[in-house]
């Protein structure tokens, strides 16, 4: 059985890599990669040690599918952003109603 979901695994990978959706991902991230306006926040130290040349798209689908170019390895804070994660997290465990009652 391990097998066979390796071999689903790696069939799942192929069709990723193969993907018109990887190819929009590349065609953006060439779109966007030299994009460099702003400055690097520094009202909390943490952000102060990002690199503005850090850029990278990951996009993991419902079935485990991973779409990724660039820098998809660099570790960053995420900050506020994590915000939206706690709310889908909520939203999972308790229900729409009831978030929509707390917030």
């Amino acid at each position: 059985m391990s097998n066979l979901g390796d071999m689903q695994s790696l069939a799942s990978s192929i069709s990723a890599m193969t993907s018109p959706f990887r190819n929009y991902l590349n065609d953006l991230y060439e779109k966007y990669k030299s994009f460099n306006d702003g400055a690097i926040a520094d009202y909390i130290p943490e952000l102060t040690l990002a690199k503005p040349e850090w850029f990278g798209i990951c996009v993991v689908t419902t079935d485990g599918q991973m779409f990724e170019v660039g820098e998809c390895d660099q570790l960053f804070t995420i900050q506020s952003i994590s915000k939206a994660f706690v709310f889908g997290l909520a939203l999972e465990d308790h229900g729409r109603e009831y978030v929509n009652s707390k917030v």
